[in-house]
């Protein structure tokens, strides 16, 4: 289980990339970016209804500074755990503007 401290930590994206060799066969993998931005990981609100008790404490939060390009195909990768994005949203207030970004653990983990 991941511990989690008041303190910034730097995500890394991961993108899903399609290619096709020289036969003609089409691969998909996920390469890294180099997209990056810090901020505070924390666990997800309890008032998150979707979340069912099994997968509760495998899902996070996630928020940065605007602009951050990730997309919910992404693998968001923070202190060397691989992450996916669930759901990200732009939010933009008077004074701040921040992507916040929900993630969750792939089942295996």
């Amino acid at each position: 289980m991941t511990k989690f401290k008041l303190d910034y930590y730097t995500g890394t994206v991961k993108r899903l990339v399609y290619s096709v060799d020289s036969s003609g066969n089409s691969k998909s993998s996920y390469i890294s970016t180099w997209n990056s931005a810090k901020w505070y990981l924390s666990p997800a609100s309890s008032n998150n209804s979707d979340v069912g008790l099994d997968r509760y404490w495998q899902i996070r939060n996630f928020e940065c500074n605007a602009p951050f390009d990730i997309r919910e195909s992404d693998i968001l990768t923070i202190d060397n755990v691989d992450y996916e994005v669930k759901s990200f949203a732009h939010v933009k207030g008077i004074r701040i503007d921040r992507i916040r970004v929900v993630l969750v653990l792939p089942k295996n983990e």
